[in-house]
């Protein structure tokens, strides 16, 4: 399974260069990629990031990471006031059903956990959200926004699904959020 620097590297080259075309540029000081617009007339940026879920992750069930739009008045995402978005927030119901579609097949694609590795986690909840892992996606939200990851090539698939909706996640950001208001995850934005 690729690791996180792995995934990083990826998603910046591959997203990097579309974000780029739509004039963004990388913000250099955080830890994970994001790309920042100029500033505009009320004073406003927007930012596009990618971040991997640290926590989350073994070699049965993969990993994840999920794309954040923000709009905010500072110079570094996910800082001061903002308004953020995950990215289904801003896809339309087809994107969301194509993005899902993806999100199934590698979900679909993951090697079914040896039974002592399931009874490693305490029966119960914990237990059965580590086997949710493995059943499809019926839709993302603010818990089951991450894209799903095991090999190099799921994350080179995302980012070859990813890159042409940048264009409009970019524009429909700009045009929905606000920076004064928070709806990271709360649902559809459109």
């Amino acid at each position: 399974m690729p690791s996180a620097s792995d995934v990083y590297d990826t998603l910046q080259r591959m997203l990097g260069s579309e974000l780029e075309r739509l004039q963004m540029r990388r913000v250099a000081t955080i830890g994970y990629p994001a790309w920042v617009s100029e500033v505009n007339a009320s004073g406003e940026r927007l930012f596009v990031s990618v971040q991997v879920d640290g926590k989350a992750t073994d070699p049965y069930s993969g990993g994840g990471f999920r794309v954040e739009i923000e709009k905010s008045k500072d110079a570094k995402p996910a800082s001061g006031l903002n308004g953020r978005a995950l990215f289904f927030q801003l896809l339309t119901s087809a994107e969301a059903a194509r993005l899902l579609a993806r999100q199934n097949a590698v979900i679909e694609s993951l090697v079914r956990p040896p039974v002592a590795q399931v009874e490693a986690y305490p029966a119960g909840s914990v237990r059965d959200q580590y086997l949710a892992y493995f059943e499809p996606q019926v839709e993302f939200d603010a818990v089951r926004c991450w894209l799903r990851f095991r090999t190099r090539a799921d994350v080179t698939g995302w980012a070859d699904a990813l890159s042409p909706l940048l264009a409009d996640l970019v524009d429909r950001g700009d045009k929905v959020l606000r920076e004064d208001k928070r709806v990271l995850g709360k649902g559809p934005l459109l």
